[in-house]
Order: structure tokens, then C-alpha cells, then sequence
């Protein structure tokens, strides 16, 4: 039976301090590595989430569904008292009220201030689905403890396969026994990477079947975007107009070209102050990694690759239209557009 994997906040007490051990196929993050993946706590429950827009976040709805969190938190780690952003409002899918069915496992965040020196990982359009496919490789992110043995809130990743293409219900099946979401890894993404080498977030943990056990179950997002800009009031694709036609303005820039990469241009390993703080991002200036996934350039860095050889009514929305003239196939040229539009 498939379980829900935000965490209470007794339970990592109860766990007491106990050496981290992560879960088979993980890594945990190096110092603004996967920079736009936040934790969040409401009430007791300590759980996961994307920021997707400089003033939005994605998470589960079962995370934030009994009680609105005060503030989220960048970083390596869930530590209360650094890089936290406080929160405006928060908003569950409304049938998730009625169900748990993970369908409706669906909310957002608006923070009080936007935060505009972090780059976007796009939500992935509707004519992006083809990425989508059993087998194809995904990377999923979360804070959640390493195969129950505690230690919630260091951020980790994992590079995995979906295990199942999207189902009718709008969710889709990511992960294996060595790599899934753990207790506390509700409401983080899962990431694919397209063929032009730019990333998406694909959907939000719902629930899953135990810890290193099998596949997670996460709601795509593709169907559900007219509801979260129309709610949230943001912009959340602002590459596509309302037909699903590509259209580059000025909000279309800053995008992450690979959040895995930790290391600038210069050489020098970025910091929260210098690289995804105050003193603002640098778009990479081009598509492909430098480095293989997984790891890091600089020194100090993660372990290696771990990568294995529509509308609320639920229908795909006006913007998200997989029919002819969906915008993607405009992207032309050499360098892919949607990673690199600042540097272009």
C-alpha cells in the first residue's frame, strides 16, 4: 500500500542523531547544487518543494493541507534560521480536501517577496511529454531521511528512470529499490532533461511504497498549470502566450541550464552568497555539462554518477495543448533556447 512521506517533526526527534546514510543510488547536494529544491515545515509535517516561479512554489497537498507554512528554506539543509523566505499563502488542489487519491495531491506557495536571484527550471509543457516514457532517465530531489534511519533536511539527488509513462490520472511512476523518495521527500520534483540538454520540473512526490522498496508516485503538473497561474496569479509559463505558441519575452530568460553543475565559468565553486544569493546568477553560457552527472568539478564535491547504464477539470489546458503548432518544435538554431536565452 502506498504511504504518504512527509515527515512529522516528533518523528525526527525520535530518531535522535544518527550518522547520515544515504539510500542507495543518492548524493547529497554540494553547496548550491539544485539551488531551486526547498524544504518547508507546516505544522508537524517536514516536507519538500520546487520554486518554480521567483515568487511560487510547488509541494504536495498533503504537506501543507493542515497547516500553512511560515517560511521556506534554501540551502544544503533545513536549517530554520538560514536562507528562509517567508510565505504569503498557501493553496491545496480543492479535491484533495475530499481524497488522498495522489491525482489531487497538488498545492502551491506564494512567498512574500519574490526571489529573483535564482534561475527557473521550467515546468514541463504539454508539447514535452514525449519525454515522458518509461525507462527514460529523471533525477529526483528531496530532503527527506536516508532509508529510515532519520536525518531529514539534508538535501539529496538521485538519478533514476521512470517507471511507468504518464497514466490516466495525470501521475507517473519514478524510481526503483535503489532510488526513491523517503519519509520527507513529499512534495520535492522530479527533473528530466530534454534532448537539447535544458531541464524541466516534471511533478511533485505524492505518496510512495516504503523506502528503497519501489517507484514513487508523483503528480505531473503538465494539466494542472492553468489552475496553479490562474490561483497563484503568476506567470508560470512565460516562454508559451495562451495559444501554446512559443513567445520569448522579457520574463523568458535566467533559466537553469544544468542545476547540477556547482562550479562557475571562473573556476571558483559558488557560493549562496555569491552565486544564488544576494550577488545574483549568472546564466551558464552554454547547454551541455561540463561535468558528469551526478558530480561535481570542484573540490569537495558529491560522490559520483549514480545515473544507471491541463486544466482543473483534468484535461490538458489551452496552453498546454499537445496538438500541432505547440510552440516547441520553434525553438531552431544551434543553441537550445530555453536553457541558454540569455546567453543566445
Amino acid at each position: 500500500m502506498a504511504w504518504w512521506i512527509a515527515m512529522t517533526f516528533e518523528a525526527v526527534l525520535r530518531a535522535g542523531p544518527i550518522p547520515p546514510q544515504p539510500v542507495s543510488g543518492a548524493n547529497l547536494v554540494d553547496e548550491c547544487q539544485f539551488p531551486q529544491v526547498v524544504s518547508l515545515r507546516a505544522g508537524d509535517n517536514l516536507c519538500s518543494a520546487s520554486l518554480v516561479h521567483p515568487q511560487v512554489v510547488v509541494t504536495a497537498a498533503h504537506c501543507v493541507a493542515a497547516a500553512t507554512p511560515q517560511t521556506i528554506h534554501l540551502g544544503e539543509s533545513h536549517n530554520p534560521e538560514e536562507h528562509k523566505l517567508e510565505v504569503e499563502r498557501c493553496e491545496v488542489y480543492p479535491a484533495s480536501m475530499e481524497t488522498d487519491a495522489p491525482t489531487h495531491d497538488l498545492a502551491y506557495c506564494v512567498l512574500a517577496e519574490p526571489m529573483t536571484t535564482l534561475p527557473r527550471i521550467p515546468l514541463l509543457a504539454g508539447c514535452e511529454l514525449d519525454a515522458l516514457v518509461e525507462g527514460a532517465t529523471a533525477v529526483i530531489v528531496g530532503y527527506g531521511i536516508a532509508e529510515n534511519e532519520g536525518n531529514f533536511g539534508r538535501k539529496r539527488y538521485a538519478f533514476t528512470r521512470l517507471a511507468s509513462d504518464v497514466r490516466s490520472d495525470g501521475t507517473v511512476l519514478v524510481g526503483d529499490t535503489g532510488a526513491n523518495g523517503c519519509l520527507g521527500d513529499s512534495g520535492g520534483p522530479a527533473l528530466v532533461q530534454l534532448t537539447d540538454g535544458s531541464w524541466r520540473v516534471i511533478g511533485v512526490l505524492s505518496s510512495g511504497p516504503g523506502c528503497s522498496v519501489g517507484a514513487g508516485t508523483y503528480r505531473t503538473l503538465v494539466d494542472r498549470i492553468d489552475w496553479l497561474e490562474a490561483r497563484s496569479g503568476f506567470d508560470l509559463m512565460p516562454c508559451w502566450d495562451e495559444d501554446g505558441g512559443w513567445t520569448a519575452g522579457p520574463e523568458c530568460e535566467d533559466f537553469d541550464g544544468d542545476p547540477r553543475v556547482t562550479e562557475s565559468e571562473s573556476g571558483l565553486a559558488p557560493s549562496w552568497e555569491t552565486f544564488c544569493g544576494e550577488g545574483g546568477i549568472t546564466p551558464l553560457a552554454t547547454c551541455t555539462s561540463s561535468v558528469e552527472p551526478g558530480t561535481s568539478s570542484g573540490e569537495g564535491g558529491s560522490s559520483g554518477s549514480t545515473e544507471p547504464s491541463t486544466s482543473s477539470s483534468g484535461g490538458a489546458g489551452e496552453r498546454d495543448s499537445a496538438a500541432a503548432g505547440c510552440g516547441c518544435d520553434q525553438r531552431s538554431g544551434a543553441t537550445p533556447v530555453i536553457a541558454c536565452l540569455v546567453a543566445a
